[in-house]
């Protein structure tokens, strides 16, 4: 191995442990707030890497890779909507390094952000988990015509880091459990900064659990409160930027739309929406039609969110361009959305998505929007 991989991985060990070593101290405060419980997790993941795109110079098929998380978590104790709907969800934040032995890509590591939701239960010695998490990733050597050509799947340093898996734990004691499972990892750019072919990791994942407190999460009332139907209708902009070509100028997009959903339940959203996006510059970034008219572009879809708590939900949308529009980025006639959104208080919220023509990343989306009140 070169030294400065060396370097790198004991930088990585000396970060992942400095770590660790803090976590005791944030758990035992935690531990004094008798509404919440803490939680520390190690998890190790050993897998195959690829990138489904059979022509890349780089043949990923088969590789493998090792790497592994440090993650704090902590657990409400209390009863509500969503704590009773979703079983008492873990939220935390986790740390993630990883070696793929490929020196042309680069050993990334990672900070995100994670919840657990518990999915089935049997005699409080099993529990069936699934966890999605979302991040940032850095230390990828990305593409560079002349100093590394082999590198045809990313071209920046720092890329998004979106993580699920699912998993079964099985309490040894009242602090102590273990666990297995199968997880999933992306890594993408959001095409900011291209080749943006992205890697996405299947694996084998092994853990251990250590609970701060022996505390028991209160579930005396199940009950929920009634449904009340509600209808929504959300008013948006969001920024971004976006690479045509490998060493090619970078152009700001923008987007602004809206939507109106129904909720179906306390958890679900369906609605209608509609788009229109602007790219800016006044060069043609293909060459290739009018540049005034590849600037613009536009669609409608349909809308499915997810009400993860009081604040969160998770954005899904599928549409379709109102024309063609190849000149401009717009390889396929659908498009997708998928992301994450806060809501800052009753009527305003924040949040990032991927948008992406089928599995193809257009542009990252950073969001804000405004939910107009009820008279």
């Amino acid at each position: 191995m070169p030294i400065h991989a060396n370097i790198h991985a004991k930088s990585l060990l000396a970060c992942l442990t400095g770590i660790l070593l803090c976590l005791p101290g944030m758990g035992q405060r935690l531990q004094r707030d008798t509404t919440k419980q803490g939680f520390l997790q190690l998890i190790c993941q050993t897998g195959l890497f690829g990138t489904g795109v059979q022509q890349d110079s780089i043949r990923l098929p088969g590789s493998i890779y090792n790497a592994i998380d440090i993650r704090f978590g902590w657990q409400s104790r209390r009863n509500g909507l969503y704590t009773t709907l979703y079983r008492h969800p873990t939220f935390g934040i986790g740390g993630y390094a990883a070696t793929f032995d490929r020196p042309e890509i680069g050993s990334p590591y990672a900070i995100y952000g994670f919840v657990d939701f518990p999915y089935w239960t049997r005699n409080e010695k099993w529990q069936w988990t699934y966890s999605m998490a979302i991040g940032l990733s850095y230390n990828f050597n990305p593409y560079d015509k002349e100093k590394n050509p082999l590198n045809t799947l990313i071209g920046s340093r720092q890329n998004a880091y979106i993580h699920f898996h699912s998993r079964v734990n099985h309490k040894i004691n009242e602090r102590l459990s273990i666990s297995l499972g199968l997880g999933f990892t992306h890594f993408s750019n959001g095409a900011y900064k291209l080749p943006n072919v992205g890697l996405n990791k299947g694996s084998l994942l092994l853990g251990l659990q250590y609970k701060t407190s022996n505390e028991k999460v209160i579930s005396r009332d199940q009950s929920l409160p009634a449904y009340n139907r509600k209808t929504q209708t959300d008013i948006y902009w969001s920024n971004g930027v976006k690479n045509f070509q490998p060493g090619g100028a970078i152009y700001w997009k923008t987007g602004f739309g809206i939507n109106k959903t129904w909720s179906i339940d306390h958890r679900y959203r369906l609605g209608l929406g509609a788009d229109i996006f602007y790219r800016s510059g006044t060069s043609n970034p293909t060459g290739i039609g009018n540049p005034l008219e590849n600037m613009w572009s536009s669609g409608v879809y349909a809308a499915w969110e997810w009400v993860i708590t009081e604040r969160l939900f998770m954005p899904l949308n599928i549409g379709t361009y109102l024309y063609e529009y190849v000149e401009n980025g717009s390889k396929h006639r659908w498009y997708e959305r998928i992301g994450l959104r806060y809501r800052i208080n009753r009527q305003l919220y924040a949040g990032v998505s991927i948008k992406a023509h089928l599995h193809v990343a257009d542009f990252t989306e950073w969001t804000v929007g405004f939910r107009p009140a009820k008279r």
